[in-house]
């Protein structure tokens, strides 16, 4: 027990003296203030295009009103936000983030687990699924619902349940997406059906978690698989609490077996192969969503080459962490060639998937090398327009899809009357040009407005910046 409560309580006398560098924490305790939206087009997350301009009325942290433009006049005692030549948007969605852990020191990165938090928040993510941390996230989640540290609403996961000697992290390429995935992560190694039934049982029980994680990549090559049986196991015990399965795979066949087995989504594209058409309609037929990460490999090798640039968002939420040395840690030519080969199926397969129907879903593998938490997401988005995705669907991808999967209950994702108020409002339209999501002009939080530092920001009585 006392092992178990010391980190607990560093990490909470950690994030209890966290000084914020990008996002001042709301006051949690304190009633959201009334806020109207005047004159600004909105993308709800329900229909595909963009509300011409409306008036927006918050009230509780929740969306009580929508009406066009100027009919009604502003209430008494409410914050007036200008709207025009603006849009207004649910907060984003991150399917894949990594939360902690020891990245490549080349790599940009940044490196806390509260910073990290901050980063999400301050680009617009209001809400992530952790896919793998080595930190106490249940602390870092309680500092955030105290406002102690700023950051998105975070989906815990069970420790990995994988086959029984499938826990080594492989040779080539592919550590670099396995082992931020597992290190850490607390693998529960199993050799049965019912083993991997128990594993996810002993989880859901006692610690809580809000989905249950499988790995079903079969790697390193000749290591066993989890396999469909298992899965299935695991899936129908998860059903017993109301929880869901979520699968890592990274090839297509492993993808396709996991579908099988009915998990709820595949937090990765497979990036092994390209998907065969059979493959793709066992995934499609069963409406398994598929997480982008279309960016997970480029990133990785402008990083290693020495060409990433960082700009615009990537640049201000680097400096909540560490950039990371000139020092490339490198692959070999052979490890090269593959991630280039890596490069190419994804997009293939995140293609193939599109136009057979199968969800789509954004997410960034924030944590990995080379992808930065929170900017990533705009990266992410950009590269499935460049894919030939419209940017409302991509939107959608982001926003209410990943929601309504999460929760078909749930009231944020959307903005619409009863919705909470998880709002991000940005210059321009992103329906006719995606880019403009960067252009955040502010982010509320359950109808808090956050105090984003964003450069040249300084209070009237600021210190100075290095010892903020």
């Amino acid at each position: 027990m006392i092992r178990l409560l010391l980190p607990l309580a560093l990490l909470l006398a950690a994030c209890g003296s966290h000084k914020p560098v990008l996002v001042t924490p709301p006051d949690t305790h304190a009633a959201a203030p009334p806020t109207l939206f005047t004159n600004v087009r909105v993308f709800d997350g329900i229909d595909d295009f963009l509300r011409e301009p409306m008036d927006v009325l918050v009230v509780g942290g929740r969306v009580v009103g929508m009406a066009t433009a100027g009919v009604h006049p502003p209430p008494p005692d409410v914050e007036v936000v200008d709207g025009t030549g603006r849009t207004l948007l649910p907060g984003l969605v991150d399917m894949h983030v990594r939360i902690g852990g020891p990245e490549a020191a080349w790599a940009p990165r940044i490196e806390e687990p509260e910073l990290q938090a901050e980063a999400l928040i301050y680009s617009g993510v209001t809400s992530v699924i952790v896919v793998g941390h080595d930190s106490d996230l249940r602390g870092l989640q309680g500092a955030i619902t105290d406002g102690r540290v700023a950051g998105p609403r975070l989906h815990r996961a069970t420790r990995v349940v994988a086959e029984k000697g499938s826990g080594k992290v492989p040779d080539g390429t592919s550590r670099w997406v396995i082992e931020p995935f597992r290190t850490g992560a607390e693998v529960q190694e199993v050799d049965s059906p019912r083993d991997a039934s128990r594993a996810a049982r002993r989880d859901l029980e006692y610690r809580d978690s809000d989905y249950v994680l499988v790995d079903a990549s079969s790697l390193p090559k000749g290591a066993p698989v989890l396999e469909g049986k298992a899965i299935e196991a695991v899936v129908a015990e998860a059903n017993q609490y109301e929880k869901r399965v979520y699968a890592l795979a990274a090839g297509p066949e492993d993808a396709a077996r996991a579908a099988d087995a009915g998990v709820a989504v595949l937090l990765h594209t497979p990036w092994e192969s390209v998907l065969t058409p059979e493959q793709v309609q066992r995934i499609a037929f069963g409406g398994t969503p598929v997480v982008s990460t279309l960016r997970t490999w480029p990133a990785l090798l402008e990083s290693l080459e020495g060409e990433r640039k960082l700009e615009g968002l990537e640049a201000e939420v680097i400096r909540a962490g560490h950039s990371g040395d000139d020092e490339v840690g490198g692959l070999s030519e052979a490890d090269r060639a593959a991630a280039e080969r890596a490069v190419a199926s994804v997009q293939e397969n995140v293609r193939r998937l599109h136009e057979a129907g199968a969800p789509l879903l954004v997410g960034t593998a924030a944590g990995t090398p080379g992808v930065i938490h929170g900017a990533s997401i705009h990266d992410e988005m950009e590269a499935l327009v460049a894919l030939g995705l419209r940017p409302e669907e991509v939107l959608y991808m982001a926003t209410s899809g990943p929601v309504r999967f999460l929760d078909p209950t749930a009231r944020f994702g959307v903005i619409s009357p009863g919705s909470y108020a998880d709002l991000v409002l940005v210059e321009g339209d992103p329906t006719e040009d995606i880019r403009a999501t960067r252009n955040i002009v502010g982010v509320w939080q359950a109808g808090r407005r956050l105090e984003r530092r964003t450069p040249g920001w300084a209070p009237a009585s600021a210190a100075p910046e290095e010892e903020r």
